[in-house]
């Protein structure tokens, strides 16, 4: 990662202060991230004058080590008054979470709160790092306004086939090219799908996934609003079928985020707030949660551990398998047999329970939980 020292701005109850960010970068195999201070203090100056005369006078502070540091103090002085993005204004922080959610008022509070987080983590505040550790939903904010669109939600996969379905050409940019698709025919379109489906999944954040459906769903006009009315319950049928005492619901994540691809603040967040979300609706909190995509590359080691941090008793992966006794130590990590589309067979059931087939597939080791 890129080592660089950035100006920023903080607003605050008794006026702006000016200083220096040093986000995190690598050095020697290990991360750093600081802030211009000595130790567990941090400087701040009242005017972009204060602050570029200390750095061209002054080596006693934390930042004089840093790669950067030398190329800061022959700096012009425009060169520290702070980005538009890099000025963080933590008198508004309370009536921006009050206004109604927007690509840019989340960015907006995303940023704040994690420069928040950051000089605390910095400088060693324990009220603020306590802060943060007790409040994991406030990672939800840097899944940006999906994140808090309510009931209308996205269903990015019916997205992307409504796309293909009412198309017979499709146009987008993948990997920085743009690509012209042909899909003319069931076969074609059904082709179509699974080649943005894995492609999609190979991205590298759920902010590269979702600004691709985004585009989409503007493109070609596909109302993502409507599609969740007619494919998804609504909270009613969803307490009806919760009533039913063969039904159990249990938690999924709010945006069906790829998990191992996120941050960790954005996992805890994820997993707490379903469970929070469903326990309001229904009533009771669900005890047993199934990981978005379920695979090795969207959940491993670190959700499993998370799962049951933040209360859940089992939870599901979509890797193939049957339970053990050996899984009794590993319960938020258990396997699945999926009936699909692909599975659509009731002779398929018996085989698949017996064992048989997931044993080949898993090598025949009993537990997959690495």
């Amino acid at each position: 990662m890129a080592a660089d020292i950035v100006p920023i701005r903080l607003g605050l109850t008794k006026g702006d202060l000016y200083t220096l960010w040093a986000p995190r970068w690598r050095d020697e195999g290990d991360e750093w991230e600081a802030f211009l201070g000595k130790d567990d203090d941090l400087y701040a100056f009242e005017s972009v004058a204060d602050l570029a005369a200390f750095v061209r006078t002054s080596k006693d502070n934390d930042l004089s080590d840093h790669p950067a540091w030398d190329r800061l103090t022959e700096a012009s002085a425009h060169k520290f008054d702070p980005a538009e993005d890099r000025q963080y204004d933590f008198v508004s922080l309370q009536e921006l979470a009050a206004e109604k959610p927007s690509e840019e008022t989340t960015k907006q509070l995303h940023s704040t709160l994690a420069i928040a987080s950051a000089i605390g983590s910095v400088c060693e505040m324990p009220a603020v790092t306590k802060f943060f550790n007790g409040n994991p939903v406030l990672g939800s904010v840097g899944g940006g306004v999906d994140a808090f669109s309510g009931r209308s939600g996205r269903k990015r996969w019916a997205e992307i086939e409504a796309v293909i379905a009412r198309n017979d050409r499709i146009a987008l940019v993948m990997d920085g090219e743009e690509r012209h698709i042909a899909c003319v025919g069931v076969d074609t379109k059904r082709a179509t799908f699974e080649r943005l489906y894995w492609w999609l999944r190979g991205l590298r954040s759920e902010t590269d996934v979702l600004a691709v459906v985004r585009d989409l769903a503007a493109r070609y006009g596909v109302d993502t609003a409507a599609l969740c009315g007619e494919l998804c319950m609504d909270w009613s049928e969803v307490a009806e079928m919760a009533r039913d005492p063969l039904a159990t619901i249990g938690a999924h994540t709010v945006n069906h985020v790829m998990l191992a691809k996120s941050p960790e603040a954005v996992v805890r967040a994820e997993l707490t707030r379903s469970r929070t979300v469903l326990e309001a609706a229904l009533g009771s909190a669900p005890a047993h949660f199934a990981y978005p995509f379920g695979d090795r590359t969207t959940a491993g080691p670190r959700e499993f551990a998370i799962a049951a941090e933040v209360g859940y008793k089992t939870a599901v992966t979509t890797r193939p398998g049957v339970l053990f006794a050996e899984h009794a130590g590993h319960l938020t990590a258990l396997p699945r047999i999926s009936l699909n589309g692909t599975y659509q067979d009731e002779r398929f059931i018996s085989v698949l329970m017996s064992g048989a087939a997931t044993a080949l597939w898993n090598g025949f080791r009993r537990v997959d939980a690495a």
